[in-house]
């Protein structure tokens, strides 16, 4: 309260200061006055800021406005490949910022994106543009839609399997006034009219994983694909364990079985099951304020562990899914029309890190 601002802020009724633990220093350098602003950040601007936050408040997390792959925008190994060099280097306590805005195709592609990178946020993410192959020259899809969100289910488990380096994940942009807009693609429309307040697609899917959290990241075994999935589990739940999966199979349309076990688990174990589909079946579908529907369905039901302990059941084309074995969690998202869970999906820092094919307490067959 001794400075300018700390008096101002008592003045606004908040005598204490208020709790900072991240800064970000940019944003989105490596794109705003490419090249000229990159080089200069990467070069020089950044690590004046870094060196004045980290003395004067060591115990801030500092965040680079850019990620590893950029200014390239694609994973590290082919920028490598390619002989890319204007990469920017983080000291060691450092986080990237990744912005994916991608094809629902390439956030399966990135599944295991930071497997063997350094730490980041995911600051903004979203499914944008229809599979296509040219993203930014086909623009922006009208809402969020079925097979994109699908496409940002995978990509959520990807990161929360790598929590110990992802610390948050954010979608972007979160809200869209349908009066006066500049993005398409948002978490949830409104408008002065309280009937168009709608949920997209991708809450539904943000919400679900939200209320189904994981406080440490457990080691699985099985191949990936066309099922999509990571495991886990919540200290803050008495250790309730937690399967979360995407499946991703556009191709035959066929059901795709699934096997969940966990080490420790006895026969007629409980656990909830919670899967989300798109029953008209178009890929394309997506929840319009104007129209007020709304095309995601959602089923839970209450499953048994057989006698080796393994959880079974099947997901249909274009699904995601989230088992849990605190039976009595609320999973709002999972509800259409039940009450909200936050616009925001941040990985807790992880216990185990694990790679695709470690051998561990979940297993997928």
């Amino acid at each position: 309260m001794d400075s300018e601002w700390g008096s101002r802020r008592a003045e606004l009724g908040h005598p204490e200061p208020y709790r900072l633990d991240y800064v970000e220093i940019g944003n989105e350098d490596w794109l705003a006055g490419y090249p000229d602003g990159w080089n200069s950040y990467r070069e020089y601007r950044f690590i004046m800021f870094y060196d004045a936050i980290s003395k004067a408040y060591p115990d801030i997390q500092v965040i680079g406005s850019a990620a590893s792959s950029d200014p390239g925008g694609i994973d590290p190994i082919t920028l490598e490949l390619n002989n890319v060099t204007d990469t920017i280097t983080y000291p060691d306590d450092v986080l990237g910022d990744y912005h994916p805005y991608r094809e629902p195709d390439e956030l399966i592609y990135e599944f295991d994106r930071f497997d063997n990178d350094y730490g980041h946020i995911i600051g903004e993410v979203a499914a944008t543009h229809v599979n296509n192959g040219t993203r930014w020259d086909g623009g922006l899809y009208d809402f969020p839609w079925w097979i994109g969100s699908v496409g940002e289910a995978a990509s959520l488990i990807g990161y929360e399997r790598n929590s110990d380096r992802i610390p948050a994940t954010f979608y972007a942009p979160v809200l869209r006034n349908m009066n006066r807009w500049q993005w398409a693609i948002t978490l949830i429309q409104f408008a002065a009219d309280p009937a168009l307040t709608t949920r997209s697609t991708s809450w539904y899917i943000w919400s679900l994983f939200a209320h189904h959290p994981i406080s440490e990241t457990l080691p699985v075994v099985g191949s990936y694909g066309p099922v999509w999935y990571g495991a886990g589990k919540d200290e803050g739940r008495d250790g309730a364990l937690v399967w979360k999966g995407a499946c991703y199979n556009t191709t035959d349309g066929a059901d795709e079985p699934v096997t969940v076990r966990f080490d420790g688990v006895k026969r007629g174990t409980k656990a909830s099951l919670t899967i989300l589909t798109n029953p008209g079946g178009d890929p394309y579908a997506y929840n319009d304020p104007l129209e007020g529907n709304n095309i995601v369905a959602s089923n839970t039901q209450i499953i048994t562990a057989d006698k080796k302990g393994a959880f079974h059941f099947s997901m249909p084309e274009l699904s995601v899914a989230v088992l849990d074995t605190d039976v009595e969690v609320d999973c709002p998202g999972g509800k259409p029309g039940g009450h909200g869970g936050p616009p925001k999906y941040g990985g807790k820092k992880g216990g185990k890190k694990h790679g695709k094919h470690g051998k561990g307490k979940g297993k997928k067959d």
